[in-house]
């Protein structure tokens, strides 16, 4: 590759100039500030993903489309242990799964209720169910019924 007088840093140009490092002293040294500004940058940027990654909670049509899954999957089952209960609610509860609490759209807070409700319905009718059997599910008490359905599960 042939060096010619240029103002790009590196040689630009060419296509392995950049793995190549400049001739003077002084294009070397803007080289090096290039190159770890550029890193610097990369590294920058890639904490931030990371970080905001890490942070989002689910986003609302997310959420939604996971209770709507779960409310099917739980009309297939006969009882609803009560740890499995206050798991649901307390993942109902969240912020991010109440379109009441997070902003969304008309239709996205409609089918966002109508989850909502679905699953507490199944979850107080399956708590009754337990209360109406003596506490038939395995590890299951009608007290520990009792406690999930007034924890709000209930009508």
């Amino acid at each position: 590759m042939r060096k010619t007088e240029h103002p790009y840093v590196c040689g630009a140009g060419h296509v392995r100039a950049v793995w190549t490092r400049p001739g003077t002293a002084a294009d070397q040294a803007t080289w090096r500030r290039w190159c770890k500004r550029t890193a610097g940058m990369l590294a920058a940027t890639a904490a931030v993903t990371v970080l905001i990654a890490a942070g989002i909670p689910a986003r609302p049509l997310q959420a939604t489309l996971e209770m709507e899954q779960l409310a099917a999957k739980l009309e297939r089952v006969r009882a609803i242990h009560p740890d499995t209960a206050e798991t649901i609610a307390a993942l109902i509860d969240r912020p991010w799964y109440d379109c009441n609490r997070v902003a969304c759209n008309a239709r996205l807070h409609g089918r966002n209720d109508a989850a909502r409700a679905r699953l507490k319905g199944l979850i107080a009718s399956s708590q009754r169910g337990i209360q109406n059997a003596g506490g038939a599910v395995p590890g299951g008490t009608p007290e520990g019924a009792r406690q999930a359905t007034a924890t709000g599960l209930g009508d």
